[in-house]
């Protein structure tokens, strides 16, 4: 709970604010704007700033907030705080453009109070941040191919020495992984700006299975057994089929690259209260403590565990998380060094996000008649 909530929770009742002379100057000069709602979620208190969201602030007290743009998606996470009795916090874009970040905390028993901090600056320089790597990151596409498609033509060309095959090589491995790093930095730019994609009902259990077929080659190329335990039928999510397809073949593939020879990788699939849970598990290096915490961040790689030699660019698994959060999912990891490591990835099932989405819909028709 924020500090606005802690105070408003003070101030009982909300009424009574002239009586409180310091709370009242800080809610009435904060630029933050501040609303409170009573138990049925109809707007009862705004400040200052708050005021200026609506265009008659006072025919709004007592009233649910209109279904428009902006107001809908906060009258939406409201909802979910009412019925989860829980602190959440979301992005709203109101009906002038601008962007807030929301937090909504339950106050007392029968009413909440929603802080509205603007942060459409921020946003847009972020935007802007974004749109400059992406269109860098094209960019050197071009240079990237051209150095990979010469370096096979010189082979081409006569024979080599030993050393200029060596330095060929070379040339060829450093191409290939700049290659994937340009490539990982894209997917991740795509995400972030929000690029189109496709939300179909996907089979989980087939797409694992095909993943594990494609992959097994590698896995029998180290005397790995790359195995599938167990399935729960019935494993559709709603989601983007190639960006899920892509989740998963990092998870298994890391899983893989990070398992010594003769090592196992165990992948599984159940549900687990409304959702899908798939659980990749090796016995491969492990993760040290210290190190998990900051593994899904961009271009952080483990260092200290023995094995810097293997190749990688550290986007891998911030592309992973990107796109499990961008499905309404989480994704968790349990390791240990020198024991393996479990991923667990979790979706909401396909029935059970259109299950709240009807029932929501349903509670604010039956409260607009």
């Amino acid at each position: 709970m924020n500090e606005a909530s802690i105070t408003l929770a003070n101030a009982e009742p909300y009424k009574t604010l002239d009586r409180e002379p310091q709370l009242a100057t800080v809610l009435e000069n904060t630029t933050i704007a501040i609303l409170t709602f009573d138990a049925d979620t109809h707007l009862s208190y705004a400040n200052p700033a708050g005021r200026k969201l609506f265009d008659d602030y006072e025919a709004r007290v007592g009233h649910k907030l209109p279904t428009d743009s902006g107001s809908e998606t906060l009258q939406q996470l409201l909802d979910k705080t009412r019925h989860s009795q829980a602190s959440l916090t979301g992005e709203v874009v109101w009906s002038d453009k601008r962007i807030f970040s929301a937090e909504i905390s339950p106050v007392q028993a029968d009413s909440y109070v929603v802080t509205l901090y603007d942060v459409s600056r921020f946003k847009e320089l972020e935007n802007l941040k974004k749109e400059f790597i992406a269109t860098a990151v094209h960019d050197l596409r071009n240079p990237v191919a051209s150095i990979m498609g010469f370096s096979h033509l010189i082979k081409q060309a006569g024979s080599l020495t030993d050393t200029q095959q060596e330095f060929v090589e070379h040339i060829q491995n450093a191409a290939e992984n700049m290659r994937e790093l340009v490539q990982n930095m894209l997917n991740l730019t795509k995400i972030d700006l929000d690029a189109e994609s496709r939300h179909d009902k996907l089979d989980l259990t087939r797409v694992l299975c095909e993943i594990a077929d494609e992959l097994r080659p590698q896995a029998e190329a180290k005397r790995q057994l790359l195995t599938i335990a167990d399935t729960a039928p019935n494993s559709s999510v709603q989601g983007d089929a190639l960006q899920l397809r892509q989740t998963l073949r990092n998870l298994i593939e890391n899983a893989l690259k990070y398992t010594p020879d003769g090592g196992t990788i165990t992948l599984s699939l159940q549900h687990e209260a409304g959702t899908v849970q798939i659980k990749v598990k090796d016995t491969g290096y492990g993760i040290p403590a210290s190190d998990l915490p900051r593994i899904f961040d961009r271009f952080y790689r483990v260092r200290n565990n023995g094995h810097d030699d293997i190749e990688g660019d550290g986007l891998g698994l911030a592309i992973v998380k990107s796109i499990i959060e961008r499905h309404q999912g989480k994704i968790d990891v349990q390791s240990e060094p020198d024991k393996g490591s479990c991923f667990t990835v979790s979706l909401p099932c396909a029935y059970t996000g259109e299950l709240l989405t009807a029932l929501l819909k349903q509670e604010q028709e039956t409260a607009q008649v």
